[in-house]
Order: C-alpha cells, then structure tokens, then sequence
C-alpha cells in the first residue's frame, strides 16, 4: 500500500491531515507548537493529573534520549525505570508492582498458603513485566514508543521575546 505524500497523522488524534495544514481540523491542535515542546514539563503535568495539558507523541523531544531509554528498557525495564524516565508513571508503577510480587515469589516458603495466594495473584503483573519489557524495547527500538510532552513555557515565551524584538 502505498502513501500518500500530501497527507500526515495528526500527533494528538491520530486522523490524516494535510501536509500544508497549519492547525487539525479534527482537535484543534497547531502543529508550529510541537516545536515548543518537552518531556520535562509533560512530566510535571502528569503528576498533577492534568491530562489536557499534555499529548502523547512518537517524536523523541529534545529533553528525552532515546539512547537513554533504550539502556534503562535493556538493563533496568523489568522494574519499570524507562517509564519513570519518560515520565509514564502509571504504566511504571505497574511494571514495579508485578515485579514485585514475582520477587515475593521466591522469597515465601513453597508450601505454605501464602505462596499459593500470592501464586494466583501475581500471575498476571509478573506476565505484563515481562510483555510490557519486551514490547517497551521493541518500540523504543523503532521509534514507535509514545512520549508524553507538553509546551514548555520557557521555550515559548523564549519564543515570544524573539518575535517581539
């Protein structure tokens, strides 16, 4: 299949607009302010659970290395460390509590109850550790892992002044 050249996806709601166009038709979003953009400040409005502050986005910003990321995915991704990097707490929290309980796995007596309850608990989360640490390398790999970013004040106001003068 092939593509076609005039057309680009819209980083926030997915849907095919045109390359000239300035701002999407669909979410309203303006494509000149993806130049102001930054992981740093995405991960701040996470936090606060500002959720429309913020797009996820598979364009590496200037703040986040994918270098970086590849090497926490590669060597640390089983307890979730290139998510608390990038600033997707909620995904990581779940890579750490699966790894977690596997880790209270081996810890707790074979025989007893509260291995066996721990078993059938822990099933699930330790599966996704490992899915979660295998796709995250994955997509990182091919750049297809979505970052959180949102405009960087200081940048845009940076931006503002140069205009102005």
């Amino acid at each position: 299949m092939l593509r076609d050249p005039s057309l680009k996806k819209c980083e926030r709601c997915g849907e095919k607009v045109l390359v000239h166009q300035k701002k999407c038709p669909f979410c309203g979003l303006v494509f000149e302010r993806l130049k102001y953009v930054s992981n740093k400040s995405a991960r701040k409005e996470v936090i606060k659970l500002h959720r429309k502050n913020y797009i996820m986005v598979k364009e590496w910003p200037a703040d986040a290395s994918k270098k970086t990321a590849l090497f926490l995915c590669g060597f640390l991704g089983f307890v979730g460390a290139h998510n608390f990097y990038l600033g997707r707490y909620y995904k990581a929290m779940i890579v750490l509590f699966g790894f977690l309980s596997a880790l209270a796995l081996v810890f707790i007596d074979y025989a007893s109850v509260l291995h066996t309850v721990l078993y059938y608990v822990s099933a699930i989360p330790s599966l996704c550790v490992l899915l979660f640490w295998v796709l995250d390398f994955v997509k990182i790999f091919l750049e297809r892992y979505k970052i959180p970013v949102s405009i960087d004040k200081n940048l845009y106001n940076l931006k503002k002044e140069v205009i102005e003068k």
